[in-house]
């Protein structure tokens, strides 16, 4: 962490409830799952070679790079979701539509309904940030949701069955 980014992040705590609130919603959502097991299936993909399913995923990780890390190599990390995050209420409803759109790809791969509601609740999260005044925009810079969804979607791409269930399907008990 550079000097800058690291005076904000201690100043604030900010990537410490950013953490936070992940985890604790992560928590509420593992409850959720174990009361109604057919988040367990998963949706109809898109039929498609694997060259256009390569193409999906280099979309929706462009998509979810320009969201949160537009700049890549700023002291401060800031991406199209911060700036707009800055704009109130409807900075963060666009922001919110453009994540439900990387959502939206990302289910035409067919990932399981409770990958979906995950990435949901983390989109959800990061729109909540808008309705705190000043502080929200700083927390959007450190509470990356589009990254987030897209490192689990190609975790759970890369073990769509086995491995990564298994260990998410450990954390909820």
């Amino acid at each position: 962490m550079n000097y800058i980014k690291k005076k904000i992040a201690v100043g604030l705590h900010v990537p410490q409830l950013a953490e936070k609130a992940r985890e604790k919603g992560i928590e509420r959502l593992n409850m959720l799952e174990k009361k109604h097991p057919y988040f367990d299936q998963t949706l109809p993909p898109r039929r498609m070679t694997e060259n256009q399913r390569k193409k999906v995923m280099k979309k929706i990780s462009r998509i979810a790079n320009s969201l949160d890390n537009a700049i890549p190599y700023s002291p401060i990390p800031i991406g199209i979701d911060t700036i707009l995050g800055f704009i109130p209420i409807i900075g963060g409803v666009l922001g919110w539509l453009l994540s439900l759109y990387q959502i939206y790809l990302s289910t035409t791969l067919g990932i399981p309904l409770w990958l979906v509601m995950r990435m949901m609740y983390n989109i959800t999260v990061d729109f909540m940030f808008t309705f705190i005044p000043v502080l929200g925009g700083f927390l959007h810079m450190f509470y990356k949701a589009n990254l987030y969804n897209y490192e689990e979607m190609c975790n759970w791409y890369d073990n769509p069955s086995d491995e990564y269930s298994q260990r998410v399907k450990a954390e909820r008990v």
